[in-house]
């Protein structure tokens, strides 16, 4: 037997390629007729040159079941990816080349598919990440508005709450409605005023509770007082007894000041019927 030099494989005496791999035997030993002693280099033929006996590496004396290289015509073993005689690649050999080449197009197949799902796994990762982010951010950004609004709110609940006790002690300067629109620049944001005039027009608001306009007697576009009930209830009371072009009477806190166009708005907490 041969051993193939690239592969290892074992290769009859007679071939001169290896079975195996395909690859040409290097360095090939002398055949020797086992019945006459002859010794002949690469022989081609099965038989002796000098007695005619068939030799004992003819493949056809070890099995009936041999196949026939389509290049040559030379028996090769069942088995054989190459002829070894020509190197030809025999019809098992094509057989599990195109079942390599098979494979290997499945593994690469496989490969791309995993690699493609891969990258949409990611991708989609990466997009519920960024809207599970803005999610979050846009609900503490929401939280923290309504807890900031509460506690506005409640902050400012406070302070009209304590603004009202000391309407009831607050000392008050008297106007008419023409005369603290006509000294919108000298009264002040907190000053605690009493105020008399005409109802002129109703601004029913129920998130500010804006109930009346109180303007100025003579109304030529100098100036308005407007007055905002300190509570819903009081306001809707107060609308409810009172009509147009009826005077009355407000005691509240200048709550803003609009000087240049004689404009000023009070918080009032008490009607003054005496």
């Amino acid at each position: 037997m041969q051993i193939c030099d690239k592969c290892g494989n074992q290769c009859f005496d007679n071939e001169r390629y290896c079975s195996a791999c395909g690859e040409q035997i290097q360095n090939r030993k002398p055949l020797k007729c086992d019945y006459c002693g002859s010794v002949a280099v690469d022989l081609k033929s099965n038989t002796c040159p000098s007695c005619g006996a068939k030799l004992a590496f003819d493949l056809i004396t070890f099995t009936d079941k041999m196949s026939t290289c389509g290049s040559c015509g030379e028996k090769t073993a069942p088995e054989a990816a190459f002829c070894g005689m020509c190197g030809a690649r025999t019809a098992f050999g094509e057989q599990q080349h195109a079942e390599l080449k098979d494979k290997q197009r499945r593994r690469r197949v496989t490969a791309i598919t995993l690699s493609v799902m891969g990258i949409v796994f990611i991708g989609v990762a990466i997009i519920f990440a960024v809207i599970l982010h803005d999610e979050r951010v846009t609900r503490e950004s929401e939280e923290a508005r309504r807890s900031s609004y509460a506690e506005r709110s409640e902050s400012e609940s406070r302070q009209e709450a304590e603004w009202a006790e000391l309407a009831k002690t607050a000392e008050y300067t008297k106007y008419t409605a023409q005369e603290l629109a006509d000294n919108a620049g000298y009264v002040k944001v907190g000053d605690y005023v009493e105020v008399t005039g005409k109802i002129i027009t109703r601004n029913q608001s129920v998130m500010s509770n804006d109930m009346e306009i109180l303007a100025t007697e003579e109304n030529e576009g100098r100036g308005k007082v407007h007055f905002v009930a300190y509570d819903s209830v009081m306001g809707d009371e107060f609308a409810d007894s009172h009509s147009f072009g009826e005077t009355v009477t407000l005691r509240g806190r200048v709550s803003n000041v609009y000087a240049g166009i004689n404009v000023v708005w009070f918080t009032w907490y008490e009607e003054v019927t005496e």
